[in-house]
């Protein structure tokens, strides 16, 4: 009998140094379970064929403020000054679900107060076994200084652009402004993009 279809057991080790300074995260999945030959079906009971163990994992560098703990934010909205290097990968075959087998992927976070407000850039390449494209995101965003009140809602406005380039599914991109009203907690969006697939 099949039990808990979709999880799979690991071992895991993560740890930080320099108060959050560096951070790494590293894991081992049992992985696919095949059936045996002949049999495509994947089957996830215990003991049902041979297992392909996945390793994952990532480490990251933060130069400028680290924090401590595993929350990384895709933006601080002006409350830290950010510098960080992420570096991620995963080798062999996933419990299915659509995921790559073997990837690698870097990215940076670069975000820092001036003058207008607080600037934020975010890129990130990746790199999958399967596909000979290198899909790459990009995304900039300027939160501005003083407040602005859409109806009842005040908040601080944040234009951006967001362009990913995808040689499998096409190139994406979207310009727009956020309203920042309580960080993370609470923001409305517009934006105008175009995907070609």
């Amino acid at each position: 009998q099949e039990i808990f279809q979709g999880r799979d057991d690991r071992a895991a080790l993560r740890g930080q140094l320099g108060g959050g300074a560096v951070k790494y995260q590293s894991s081992v999945y049992e992985g696919r379970n095949h059936a045996g030959p002949g049999n495509e079906t994947q089957n996830f009971a215990a003991g049902a064929g041979s297992d392909d163990l996945l390793f994952a994992g990532r480490f990251t560098v933060t130069l400028l403020d680290p924090e401590a703990g595993y929350y990384n934010a895709s933006t601080y909205y002006g409350e830290k000054q950010i510098l960080a290097i992420g570096l991620s990968f995963q080798d062999g075959a996933g419990s299915g679900g659509g995921g790559h087998d073997d990837s690698l992927s870097l990215d940076v976070l670069v975000e820092k107060t001036i003058e207008m407000g607080t600037a934020t850039l975010d890129v990130a390449w990746y790199d999958y076994s399967e596909s000979e494209d290198d899909p790459i995101s990009v995304f900039a965003g300027l939160l501005m200084n003083g407040e602005t009140s859409v109806g009842p809602l005040k908040g601080r406005l944040r234009p951006y652009i967001r362009y990913v380039s995808d040689g499998g599914r096409g190139d994406e991109w979207a310009v727009g402004v956020q309203h920042v009203i309580d960080g993370h907690k609470a923001s409305i969006y517009i934006d105008y993009g175009d995907a070609n697939g």
